[in-house]
């Protein structure tokens, strides 16, 4: 393989090297905003079959899903999926700062009730 060759394929890994930092950062770097929350909901949902178990006679277990909706000013509601240690410690009518990223909910400073 020529100079050329490899020059074109060190280029290529760097580009993608600096894209996967770039989605990386923006995943990381979080917005917040004023918020209260409005509902909460837990459910349970069934887990998937193993692989491989084609007449469900493996374990199934079942999985405990909460989820928070906060309305943040202007109005807007977002809900997210919480771990049950947050979903427990969070209120109807709390109200804080909310932070969430692309990847959903990153949590919540309480600041009072809603006003």
């Amino acid at each position: 393989m020529s100079l050329l060759g490899f020059g074109v394929i060190a280029f290529i890994i760097y580009v993608a090297v600096k894209k996967n930092a770039q989605v990386s950062q923006d995943r990381a770097a979080g917005v917040s905003v004023n918020a209260g929350v409005i509902d909460k909901k837990e459910y349970t949902r069934e887990a998937q079959r193993p692989a491989g178990d084609l007449f469900g006679t493996g374990y199934e277990p079942e999985e405990i899903v909460c989820k928070v909706t906060f309305q943040v000013e202007g109005g807007s509601r977002m809900t997210f999926e919480v771990d049950r240690y947050e979903y427990a410690i969070l209120s109807e009518g709390d109200y804080g700062v909310l932070s969430y990223n692309s990847a959903g909910y990153l949590g919540f400073r309480k600041n009072g009730n809603i006003r």
